[in-house]
């Protein structure tokens, strides 16, 4: 571990969570693994075109949207399997149950992504 941290702030959540959806995509996660060096491996998703985000494009509202989901589903989750284990899980062991929880919509932003980088 390096120690070096990317940031990008903006005002507009909707932006936050089209940029959190894209950089959480198994897509993109496969892009870094293909590329994927042991040194600044971080800075691999930032390599890959990402269009700036425009509230007008129903595609970029949709990955939004579907990271809203995501992130409300993964914060339940999380939360009910920490009081349900006493706050005694594992994170491989979270980890594996967002993956299963989360695997319709991680598919759902592939599709749209898929469709966006072609054109």
């Amino acid at each position: 571990m390096t120690g070096d941290l990317s940031f990008f702030s903006t005002d507009n959540i909707s932006e936050a969570h089209y940029l959190s959806a894209i950089l959480n995509s198994p897509l993109l996660t496969e892009q870094v693994q293909i590329k994927k060096s042991s040194r600044h491996i971080f800075k691999i998703p930032f390599e890959i075109p990402i269009k700036i985000f425009e509230d007008t494009n129903k595609y970029h509202l949709e990955l939004a949207n579907l990271s809203k989901e995501a992130h409300k589903l993964s914060k339940s989750l999380t939360s009910e399997m920490l009081e349900r284990t006493g706050k005694k899980i594992s994170k491989i062991k979270i980890q594996k149950i967002l993956r299963e929880n989360l695997t319709h919509i991680l598919y759902k932003i592939d599709e749209i992504l898929g469709n966006e980088l072609k054109s």
